[in-house]
């Protein structure tokens, strides 16, 4: 334990160091604060929201079927994020949570059907 506190108080010593470790608490903070998650729709009814990513096969052959759908029921909100992207993870993630699914098992493609 006293090697871990002493290599910290070396690190600590350079000024250089306490101003990046400073840049670092700042940058998290930000990104916690301010990451921007993609709106969906609050209107009275039905969204579907489909989580892809452009490399998965699986993801490319549901992509048709996806869209066919949103031409045909106009009267349901359809989304599709890409997953790989800050926000499309964010949203992910957080409505994989709020489902009670174990995000850390999460895969593509993946839909979600959410009742307004």
């Amino acid at each position: 334990m006293s090697s871990i506190s002493s290599t910290i108080k070396k690190f600590f010593k350079s000024k250089f160091n306490i101003y990046l470790a400073i840049a670092l608490v700042l940058m998290g903070i930000f990104a916690l604060v301010f990451t921007s998650e993609p709106k969906i729709s609050q209107n009275e009814g039905f969204s579907v929201i489909l989580f892809y990513l452009p490399t998965c096969p699986h993801c490319t052959e549901q992509k048709p079927i996806f869209n066919e759908l949103k031409e045909e029921m106009k009267d349901i909100n359809f989304y599709s994020y890409d997953a790989s992207s800050k926000e499309g993870s964010a949203l992910f993630y957080r409505l994989a949570a709020e489902a009670g699914l174990d995000t850390s098992k999460l895969a593509v493609p993946t839909i979600f059907v959410e009742k307004h």
